[in-house]
């Protein structure tokens, strides 16, 4: 029997692959800290603050939103060396978003993902 199929491989599959691997691997460093990123939405000031765990040290990355239903309103913010952050959000800004932070300390990467509804 001849099996045919008409799917071709991506030219660059083997680094999609690799990427996706940065990625899982980028989680998992996150879950093996002593606590998850906190993320804390104040509505009254429009503010989101992030509190990352202790043990990081001197992060360097960003902060992004994306609005799900809007990708015009979509922000990113470079992240501070502290491992507590404020973000001050312009009001127009309500719904559901995503938050994904990804940041390197210590020669590592972190990536964390969470939906908020702001």
């Amino acid at each position: 029997m001849v099996f045919s199929t008409n799917e071709t491989p991506q030219k660059d599959y083997y680094e999609q692959d690799l990427g996706y691997d940065k990625i899982q691997e980028a989680q998992q460093n996150v879950a093996r800290l002593s606590a998850k990123p906190i993320i804390r939405h104040d509505k009254n000031a429009n503010i989101i603050e992030v509190i990352l765990a202790a043990e990081v040290k001197k992060p360097q990355g960003h902060l992004q939103i994306l609005k799900a239903s809007d990708q015009s309103q979509d922000l990113d913010f470079q992240l501070s060396t502290e491992n507590i952050q404020q973000f001050t959000l312009p009001a127009s800004l309500k719904g559901v978003c995503n938050i994904i932070i990804s940041w390197k300390s210590e020669g590592k990467n972190f990536l964390y993902k969470e939906k908020i509804m702001l």
